[in-house]
């Protein structure tokens, strides 16, 4: 196992201590509290609904499947959309105001391939979103998922081919890849753009 992993800054590659990093990632659920608080009960429905539904569907969801499914009115299932999306990190809709993202999973097409060894095929924003398809969906499932990942690094482009599963069990294809952590380095506080989708 290394002990270091890979951050990307701009266009360059910077190497952290394991330690480091592993101090940082202690410090997640603090961040991801304050990040949450503002999550009603129907936000985390409208949330869990449609990471699992884009699979499923493979298509953008609408409002109105979204209201219909929960058994919610439009009118809260649009001001939720609205708050998750200004909030960055939970989904992203397109012009019509339908779901595309949901971390981690997206319909639109990307470089970033995920198969779920039930059949579903879709896509992640970034590598690191594939990544965590499969323990996201086992979680909200209750069930193990296994999936099939065609992913490129943001770095080189080199193509990289393996499997993971939802107990993050993984087994590379791709025989000079090694998978790790890349992070691209984001400024959040000049982000402008209306979601993250395209930021990575």
């Amino acid at each position: 196992m290394n002990d270091y992993v890979l951050l990307g800054r701009g266009d360059q590659l910077t190497s952290l201590p394991r330690t480091q990093w592993e101090q940082h990632l202690a410090l997640v659920p603090q961040h991801s509290k304050s990040r949450l608080a503002f999550m009603s009960a129907a936000h985390q429905q409208v949330r869990y609904l449609v990471v699992k539904e884009l699979p499923r569907t493979g298509e953008p969801l609408s409002p109105e499947f979204i209201a219909r499914s929960l058994e919610l009115p439009m009118a809260q299932v649009e001001t939720i959309l609205d708050e998750l999306e200004q909030n960055l990190f939970f989904l992203a809709r397109d012009r019509r105001g339908d779901v595309t993202w949901a971390f981690p999973v997206t319909v639109d097409k990307t470089p970033h391939r995920v198969s779920l060894h039930t059949g579903e095929r879709l896509y992640g924003a970034c590598a690191e979103d594939v990544m965590a398809v499969p323990f996201v969906q086992g979680h909200l499932r209750n069930e193990t998922i296994s999936a099939e990942i065609k992913t490129e690094c943001a770095h080189c482009q080199q193509l990289i081919h393996m499997t993971v599963d939802s107990e993050s069990k993984y087994a590379l294809h791709t025989s000079d890849a090694q998978p790790l952590v890349f992070e691209p380095h984001i400024n959040w506080e000049t982000f402008t753009e209306p979601n993250i989708t395209h930021a990575y």
